[in-house]
Formats: structure tokens, C-alpha cells, sequence
């Protein structure tokens, strides 16, 4: 019996190993660097429109047209990205509609281990009017420091982190005044 007990416990412990080294490390802050990354262009060509893209499989954040990238880290099963779902897709839309900010400012949410299935998923249940682009492999996750979810960044053209946060985004209104005084 205390044999079944003790392979039991290694058994839990080796297969718990792959989600500890997942969980929150040390994310990227503000003020630091992002280091150059190739992101997975979307799937989608209303997407790709809205990054400027044609057929890449692939891009960097300098190939896009905008001096600043504000940057969604959501989880497929993450409750409070569900919760702020209708919250980020106002703000794409506010963001879309200012006059200053739509010619500045591109958005996209990145979804790390979810399989294309689990994003068309969000996409659909959440509305989306913005892209959420691939991270199968953790790739970018680990690359800002395995946050959790929710994670915000707005990062500059020449990589600058600008905005770091772990969590719901602030008050819409405050979050805006925010993007505004970064961006100005």
C-alpha cells in the first residue's frame, strides 16, 4: 500500500513540473526593452488588413505601421479575460475611432498554448473586432517572462515597454487619458 502511495506522489510531482514552469516568472516591466520577436501573422485577412500585412507568415513589430503597440496576453480559460472581454473591445473601438491614437496605436491580443480552435473560440464568444494571434508554443509568453493572464503592455516602435500591467485593465476613461499621455 505505501508503495502505491509514494509512486502516486512522484507521479503528481513530475506531471506538475510543466505547469510550474509556466507559472508567473519575472514579465517584461516598464521600462524595459522588448527584444525583437516574431510574432504568427493571423489567419484572418481582416486581421492582416488591420496590421498591414499581405501573405507573411510572420512579422515583426517594426513592420507595422504604428509607433505604438498595445499588447493583449490573454488566456483561452483565464476568467478575468473572459470578465474584460466587452471592456477590450470597447477600448479597440475608442482607440479606432480617436482621430490621433487610430494613426498611432495598433492593438492585438496574443493567446499563449491556445490551439487555433481555442481562438476561434474567443474570437466568436468575445466579438472581437481586433487580432488575437497565435502563441501555441509559448514562444512570446516566455519571451516577456511567462505573465499570467491578463497581461497589458504597450511597448514603442524601438521596443521600449511603455505600460505593464497584470490584471483587468483600468477604468476604461483613466486607461484611455493613459494610452493618450504615453502616445503624445
Amino acid at each position: 500500500m505505501n508503495k502505491k502511495i509514494f509512486i502516486c506522489f512522484f507521479i503528481c510531482f513530475f506531471m506538475s513540473i510543466p505547469v510550474l514552469s509556466f507559472s508567473s516568472g519575472n514579465p517584461i516591466k516598464t521600462g524595459e526593452i522588448l527584444e525583437e520577436f516574431f510574432f504568427q501573422a493571423p489567419d484572418i485577412q481582416k486581421d492582416k488588413d488591420y496590421l498591414g500585412l499581405g501573405q507573411e507568415d510572420s512579422f515583426l513589430l517594426k513592420d507595422l505601421d504604428a509607433d505604438f503597440f498595445l499588447i493583449e496576453v490573454v488566456g483561452a480559460y483565464c476568467p478575468v479575460c473572459h470578465a474584460q472581454s466587452a471592456e477590450i473591445n470597447h477600448l479597440f473601438n475608442r482607440i479606432t475611432r480617436d482621430e490621433v491614437l487610430k494613426e498611432r496605436v495598433i492593438m492585438f491580443s496574443i493567446a499563449p498554448g491556445s490551439t487555433a480552435m481555442e481562438i476561434e473560440h474567443l474570437r466568436s464568444s468575445w466579438n472581437a473586432p481586433y487580432p488575437i494571434l497565435k502563441d501555441y508554443e509559448y514562444d512570446f509568453h516566455g519571451h516577456i517572462g511567462n505573465p499570467d493572464t491578463p497581461y497589458t503592455i504597450i511597448v514603442s516602435r524601438d521596443g521600449q515597454v511603455m505600460y505593464a500591467h497584470l490584471g483587468r485593465i483600468p477604468e476604461l476613461n483613466e486607461f484611455m487619458e493613459k494610452i493618450s499621455r504615453i502616445t503624445e
